[in-house]
């Protein structure tokens, strides 16, 4: 399959986890086309005071993946500020995150949500935020 971004739909997200501000969107997959353990491949438009909340996952894992911009991430209590090519991965009950938008430029940012079944997910006492 190709997704050439000038067919791609862009869409808006308004306060996603309690987060602020109306975020855009595209798939970079339809969703509908997605292999079953993966929920969401996608890219966002972070805007100067826009983010998303403080939040968890629960038998899933999300991949940020910062392609321009200056985003700063809360991971598992601790904050990073995150550039252009910077990564973290979250998995599993117990370890939170959130992304926003603290500067003038836009943040791009790819999102890539996979639903992971017991036998691929962390003990417990070794998942963690990967900042």
């Amino acid at each position: 399959m190709i997704s050439l971004a000038k067919d791609r739909e862009k869409y808006f997200r308004s306060n996603i986890r309690g987060g602020n501000g109306s975020l855009q969107f595209e798939d970079l997959i339809p969703k509908d086309q997605l292999p079953n353990t993966v929920r969401t491949l996608s890219l966002s438009v972070i805007k100067k005071g826009e983010s998303i909340g403080l939040h968890e996952h629960i038998e899933e894992g999300e991949f940020y993946f910062v392609i321009s911009g200056e985003a700063t991430v809360v991971c598992d209590e601790q904050e990073f500020t995150m550039t252009r090519f910077d990564s973290t991965w979250t998995e599993q009950k117990g370890n939170f995150h959130s992304i926003r938008n603290d500067k003038d430029e836009d943040v791009i940012v790819l999102f890539l949500v996979l639903r992971l079944p017991d036998d691929v997910r962390q003990p417990e006492w070794k998942a963690k935020c990967l900042c």
